[in-house]
């Protein structure tokens, strides 16, 4: 081989390492993430919404609880969605309402993801009777729809903005859990689980160190989605009379206090209805990119 060769051979064989070394998962997941137009204006829409929702005493031109004697005015230079029949500007509360329906999407999807993660983890790695006894129980819940389990826990608790959450969380425990187990199931059989077994690893170390950091790429994804179907939830209570109690901004809400009006007033039920439905379409948008991003067959 000649010197020339010689060193193509050498410089050859340092930039395998380095491509090696330079690829980042995040990176791939980022990159085809942003290759999805629709997930992209999805992910920018629903910044602007979380940037309104954290700003909103900033942006709201009006408080929104002032009651005025501009009674169901219609859009206008002074009231750009209009007014409410208390004369409450309804931008201002369209606003302040993202608050509220961002937070119950996030808290009710919290409390189902980790409450269902955790039995999923424990009832896909151990198996027998610990497994059946998780399972025949959330069969139980998924016996019932997840709205009109949510009803129930709602008719027991009271209604209210921190019951809504608990009832929508606890009626979305079933599908994490299902998810969860299905995906410890295969996660389990694989060789760095049985040597971390090998080892002497306690049971915690196993499920929340081993297993869990690899199943938690479909957890994301119906996570995200969930937020959107908790948010669309909340607001089919608020409006039969069920979510947080007057006079809080909630969009379902403003919604019901409006449905006698549609006739004269289109803008009091035309606006909270496209936010509620930009809302859950955006992040709807996000999770079908991020399901597109961290499928496990996506090659580039």
């Amino acid at each position: 081989m000649t010197m020339e060769g010689n060193e193509d051979y050498q410089q050859g064989d340092q930039a395998a390492p380095d491509a090696v070394r330079e690829y980042s998962p995040a990176k791939h997941v980022l990159r085809v993430f942003l290759r999805n137009r629709g997930a992209t204006v999805g992910l920018i829409i629903l910044l602007v919404l979380i940037c309104m929702a954290v700003a909103a005493p900033l942006l709201a031109p009006y408080d929104p609880f002032e009651i005025s004697e501009n009674l169901m005015e219609p859009p206008s230079g002074d009231h750009l969605m209009g007014t409410d029949p208390l004369g409450r500007d309804l931008m201002s509360m369209i606003i302040f309402g993202s608050r509220i329906s961002l937070q119950v999407g996030l808290i009710a999807v919290g409390i189902a993801t980790v409450v269902g993660t955790v039995f999923g983890l424990v009832a896909g790695y151990m198996e027998g009777w610990v497994d059946n006894v998780i399972m025949r129980f959330m069969d139980i819940l998924l016996a019932f729809p997840g709205i009109l389990l949510a009803l129930v826990i709602i008719a027991v608790l009271g209604s209210g903005l921190f019951n809504v959450m608990i009832a929508l969380g606890i009626a979305a425990i079933p599908t994490y859990t299902r998810l969860v187990r299905g995906s410890t199931l295969s996660a389990k059989q694989n060789e760095y689980v049985m040597a971390a077994q090998a080892q002497g690893a306690n049971l915690s170390r196993l499920l929340f160190k081993h297993i869990l950091p690899n199943v938690m790429a479909p957890i994301i994804v119906n996570a995200t989605l969930g937020v959107a179907g908790a948010i669309l939830a909340s607001a089919g209570l608020s409006f039969i009379g069920l979510g947080p109690s007057p006079p809080t901004a909630e969009w379902g809400a403003i919604l019901a206090q409006s449905r006698q009006y549609i006739r004269r007033a289109w803008w009091l039920v035309t606006f909270p209805g496209m936010a509620i439905t930009l809302t859950v379409l955006s992040i709807n948008m996000v999770g079908d990119g991020l399901r597109d991003a961290l499928d496990p067959q996506l090659k580039e």
